[in-house]
């Protein structure tokens, strides 16, 4: 038998209230979730000291309790019905990240993550860019040791750190880069020295129709 949880992290008043109408949504369909609020509960590093460091911490609290694929949702998320084909489509890559083709990696990327990773401002213009809110990690896959690991050497190294915006080019001097997206670039940057192909949208905050069709919407009251 497969286990399969979603797993979300909030700690701040409107977060929670958004995280308890996800857990509400995704336990009404006979899903279990994980819905941490305390930093200490699963070893993270506070958001000023690493952004966005409680979704690795959250996914390794929710594999500790025994989970294979575990899915990851911002608190904005709602579950609208089931989602079977999309379990097996996580299944079949290990990893699930959303393709976003909106934007690219180096519109999004400071200076200092695509040195880490040794790819130039023109080459990171064509990486594409993925969609963060939702993400998911079957751990029988051995993708996503590699990917997860990777992540947290990211991290560690302080790659999830940056600036929203480069209005007063502290990210780059290169007109192109638009700010840094913490977690979100690293995991950009992983899939393509990775080779981890980005999959197609479960989740689209501007309300169209995702290309999937899997039901993921904003929660309305957020």
């Amino acid at each position: 038998m497969v286990l399969t949880t979603f797993v979300s992290f909030a700690n701040q008043e409107n977060f929670i209230r958004q995280q308890n109408n996800l857990a509400k949504s995704v336990q009404t369909r006979g899903y279990d979730i994980q819905t941490f609020r305390d930093l200490a509960e699963i070893g993270s590093p506070s958001h000023a000291e690493s952004p966005y460091a409680f979704k690795y911490y959250s996914i390794l609290a929710a594999r500790a309790r025994g989970y294979d694929i575990v899915i990851w949702c911002d608190s904005i998320v709602t579950m609208l019905k089931p989602i079977r084909p999309w379990i097996d489509e996580i299944r079949k890559v290990g990893v699930y990240l959303q393709h976003d083709e909106s934007w690219s990696c180096g519109m999004w990327s400071n200076d200092k993550a695509l040195e880490f990773f040794g790819v130039s401002r023109d080459d990171a213009i064509k990486i594409p860019s993925v969609y963060a809110c939702v993400m998911a990690f079957d751990f029988r896959h051995p993708a996503t040791d590699r990917f997860l690991s990777r992540w947290k050497e990211c991290m560690d190294v302080g790659l999830f750190r940056g600036n929203y915006t480069n209005t007063e080019q502290t990210e780059s001097q290169d007109p192109r880069c638009r700010g840094h997206r913490h977690d979100q670039t690293c995991a950009e940057l992983i899939a393509h020295e990775q080779n981890i192909p980005l999959s197609p949208m479960v989740l689209n905050v501007y309300m169209h129709t995702p290309k999937y069709g899997i039901p993921y919407v904003p929660n309305p009251s957020s």
